[in-house]
């Protein structure tokens, strides 16, 4: 059989994502650091051959839908995919240890009757990641009855999430901490890490397993990365004990059930 002409090492996985600009942008996942990036997932998510990951109706061409998947098939666990519109009482019965839901998602699960009608879990239980934009304290209160929530803070852009809070302290919930996955910052008007409490852009310090640009999109690019750095949109301040709070955005994008989307094109449907 002949050799392929293509450099394999050269080829990669394209995700898409619309998070810094509100218009979706190609972000190339290398297939040079594909194994070590899968590496890097499983030993901080702990994922293991009994690992069940529900991917919902997540796209491969999604961050959810690829990265989590990849790095548990790469240790022997198992990835759920399930784009029925119907999803909710399937997934609760799939025997799922892992899942991440978006808000709407996670309303629709707390909605679901066949999940309220079993009683709370104890012990080892489920754990979520809600990310993507607020889910409300009734949906949190349903669902914290049967699973271990984090809101989580992360991007398609970089490999791992870089903040979260868990549902289960009394910490207010606008405050996160770092995972110490990767570098995170506060970044003022000078270029510089700004002083404690002071309004700035965040910036994650990026690896040789995160994005360095976007393909085919120079401008995006020159934006949302500079110096090492990757900057995803949001401004933010950072307290004393190190926790960081997301303000907003720094450019006009509105976040709908966690998709960032470009705020022009909705005003002048509007007017």
């Amino acid at each position: 059989m002949p050799a392929l002409a293509e450099d394999v090492q050269a080829c990669g996985h394209i995700l898409y994502t619309s998070g810094t600009t509100g218009k979706y942008k190609k972000v190339l996942v290398p297939a040079r650091t594909q194994r070590e990036a899968d590496r890097e997932r499983c030993d901080f998510q702990a994922y293991n051959s009994l690992t069940r990951y529900h991917a919902l109706g997540f796209g491969l061409w999604t961050g959810n839908g690829y990265k989590a998947p990849s790095s548990v098939w790469s240790v022997g666990g198992t990835a759920i995919l399930d784009q029925r519109s119907d999803w909710a009482e399937p997934f609760v019965f799939s025997g799922v240890t892992r899942a991440t839901l978006l808000p709407d998602l996670a309303l629709k699960l707390s909605e679901c009757a066949s999940l309220r009608s079993l009683p709370p879990r104890t012990g080892a239980r489920p754990v979520f990641s809600m990310s993507g934009g607020f889910v409300s304290a009734k949906a949190t209160a349903v669902l914290s009855q049967y699973f271990d929530l984090v809101n989580s803070y992360g991007c398609t852009e970089v490999g791992l999430g870089v903040l979260f809070h868990d549902y289960s302290l009394p910490a207010h919930l606008s405050w996160m901490k770092s995972t110490g996955a990767r570098v995170v910052e506060v970044e003022n008007e000078q270029g510089q890490v700004s002083a404690l409490n002071e309004e700035g852009r965040l910036r994650i310090k990026l690896t040789e397993l995160d994005a360095d640009g976007y393909l085919d999109d120079a401008d995006a690019s020159s934006v949302a990365f500079s110096k090492g750095y990757f900057y995803p949109g949001d401004l933010a301040l950072q307290r004393e004990d190190g926790a960081f709070r997301i303000l907003g955005r720094a450019a006009d994008v509105v976040n709908l059930g966690g998709q960032k989307l470009a705020v022009a094109p909705i005003e002048a449907n509007l007017q």
